[in-house]
Formats: structure tokens, C-alpha cells, sequence
């Protein structure tokens, strides 16, 4: 899944399991609540351009919906947009970026 309003990747448990990684980090997360510490791991992502995302540090979800969340950290590098013309919606990605897209 693409979250814009995540600020990070996140991967579930599963895919640490079935690809065998090894913790690399510890963060914090917090919300209004609480504040709990989740293990990270070093990923490459390959992404639908044919290209990669290297060294992201992906955070562990706790939610099993999705396996991957692909967060601000990895779409901030690339070009990204949605449009929704005539009620047919539309992804698009360019990675690396490399133009200023304006929509008018």
C-alpha cells in the first residue's frame, strides 16, 4: 500500500519471517497515548519503475492488513501522482524524480 501520511515504510511480520531479516534498529513510535519501541530492518525495495529503493530502514507494523507500507520516506524521492479523470483513477511513479510536475 502507498500512505502519504506515513512518514515511514513499514513491513509486517511476515515478510521479516519469510525473508529471514535480522533486526537493524530500534525506533519509537507515539500517538496521543502511549509511546512503544519497534524493531527496524534494513530493506531494498524494488519498485514498479524497475528501479530501487536502497538501505531504507522499514519499521515493523503491528497491523497484519497489509505487508508493505510504502511511507514518505521512499515516495519523497520519486515523482508521484494520482488522478482521477472521467471516474477512472490513475497511479503514476517516477523514480528517481527528476522534473518539477505542476498540475493546472
Amino acid at each position: 500500500m502507498w500512505d502519504t501520511g506515513a512518514t515511514n515504510t513499514l513491513i509486517s511480520q511476515k515478510v521479516v519471517d519469510d525473508l529471514g531479516l535480522k533486526p537493524y534498529g530500534v525506533c519509537l513510535v507515539s500517538d496521543n497515548t502511549t509511546t512503544e519501541k519497534r524493531e527496524t530492518f534494513l530493506v531494498h525495495l524494488g519498485l514498479p519503475t524497475g528501479t530501487t529503493a536502497l538501505n531504507v530502514e522499514a519499521m515493523l507494523t503491528l497491523s497484519e492488513d497489509y505487508d508493505v507500507v510504502i511511507g514518505m520516506d521512499i515516495i519523497s524521492l520519486c515523482d508521484f501522482c494520482f488522478t482521477n479523470k472521467d471516474n477512472a483513477s490513475c497511479f503514476s511513479l517516477r523514480h528517481p524524480s527528476n522534473e518539477k510536475i505542476i498540475l493546472k
